[in-house]
């Protein structure tokens, strides 16, 4: 989350807003994955991210471990609700979440995006 948020820092300064990641504390996450499907997913989130973030255009970037899973929020997203339903994601996301075994949630009341990805190993032979 930090590589990907340093990454597009850039892109957040021209559109005002400003990103925080935040590690878990009481559950940091380690996850073993597919490195570059998971970046570009956490890019796609984050560029949506950054168009729902609303008045307060400020966006926390969380990933700690819940159970057998890791959990990457994007929260703060004020203008979530204003957000047009049914554009994200959209089928590129959807590509690299079957790909990752990821789950997406939208809580829109919670002004957040979350992802869910399984803690075992994606690598193969």
């Amino acid at each position: 989350m930090e590589l990907v948020a340093t990454l597009s820092g850039r892109f957040a300064d021209m559109r005002g807003v400003t990103l925080q990641c935040t590690p878990g504390t009481i559950h940091p996450a380690t996850l073993t994955t597919k490195p570059f499907f998971l970046e570009n997913l956490v890019w796609l989130c984050l560029d949506f991210a950054m168009d729902a973030a609303g008045q307060g255009k400020s966006i926390s970037l969380t990933g700690e471990k819940a159970g057998n899973t890791v959990r990457l929020g994007f929260t703060g997203l004020g203008g979530l609700k204003e957000s047009l339903p049914g554009m994200f994601p959209g089928e590129r996301e959807k590509a690299l979440l079957g790909a990752l075994g990821a789950e997406f949630r939208v809580d829109a009341e919670a002004k957040e995006l979350i992802l869910t990805l399984m803690m075992w190993s994606f690598w193969t032979c």
